[in-house]
């Protein structure tokens, strides 16, 4: 993105500064420059949107202007709005987000989604690894009675975020919060899982060189890359889920373009699995694999 010179503004007025900010981001190639605007400066004034829409003659403290200066800079820069504005929506909820932790994006409500349909049943036993922003466990403890749930991640720093959003948007659901690789924190002597989620890193180490510098630049690169192929995370969860799951217990996993393929050899040759299936995306691409751990024969 092009450099930001500072605003120049005749008055301070919410509307001029709009405005303002709304042609600077615009100028940038920003998508969506009005509405990215829109939410800089309701961040920075406290209010919603329909409020500034309806008080826009109302003047701005000049704090407040440099404040809004600031983060659109920044944005032109490349620096994603939702770092800047600390908001993340994900199943209608506002999730904290900050450099710390992947922006959560609408394909991962699926692996939400495809987890209720499962139909566990009270008190199921799960685990969300690699849980950043805590957004899929969050969200399973707040749409499923009574589950049993633990956040696994490699960075302490992600858990911090995780527990605060936890504390924050379901106080009362008593998530466990786990730091290590994987599922190894789980102690050997817990109760076997029911079911095992994760958004795994997989995009190839060239893949990342290739995104979007908002991408590549400013989220965590051990939370989107893994490895040459993309798949090394996900053939270790592939793995080692079924030490971990009762039997019939189900492992569900996001995956990247054309991954599908792979994946579902992966799950087939492990033969630890049933049939996996995978639910696309709403560009229809493959997207959220489900399988089973299979139950011993009678």
């Amino acid at each position: 993105m092009a450099a930001c010179s500072p605003m120049v503004l005749p008055t301070a007025s919410r509307g001029d500064l709009l405005d303002e900010a709304a042609r600077r981001l615009r100028r940038a190639g920003v998508e969506g420059p009005r509405l990215q605007a829109e939410l800089l400066l309701g961040h920075v004034l406290g209010c919603d949107r329909l409020r500034l829409l309806t008080t826009d003659r109302q003047p701005v403290q000049a704090q407040a202007a440099a404040n809004v200066e600031s983060l659109v800079r920044r944005r032109v820069e490349g620096e994603p709005l939702q770092y800047l504005t600390g908001v993340q929506e994900f199943r209608s909820r506002e999730f904290h987000v900050d450099p710390r932790v992947l922006i959560p994006r609408p394909e991962t409500e699926d692996a939400v989604e495809a987890c209720r349909e499962l139909a566990l049943g009270p008190s199921a036993r799960i685990a969300d690894v690699g849980t950043g922003s805590g957004c899929i466990a969050i969200s399973l403890a707040l749409e499923t009675t009574g589950a049993q749930i633990v956040g696994l991640d490699l960075s302490a720093e992600a858990l911090q975020v995780a527990e605060a959003n936890a504390r924050r948007l379901a106080p009362d659901a008593g998530i466990e919060w786990l730091q290590g690789d994987l599922l190894q924190p789980l102690d050997s002597a817990r109760p076997p899982l029911d079911l095992i989620v994760s958004n795994p890193p997989y995009v190839t180490a060239s893949e990342h060189r290739g995104l979007a510098p908002e991408v590549r630049d400013h989220e965590p690169r051990e939370a989107l890359v893994s490895g040459a192929t993309g798949l090394e995370v996900i053939h270790r969860l592939v793995d080692a889920a079924p030490r971990y799951l009762v039997p019939g217990g189900a492992l569900v996993l996001e995956i990247g373009l054309g991954q599908w393929s792979a994946v579902r050899q992966m799950i087939r040759s492990s033969l630890s699995y049933t049939e996996p299936a995978a639910r696309p995306d709403f560009q229809g691409i493959p997207r959220i694999v489900t399988c089973r751990t299979r139950s011993p024969r009678p």
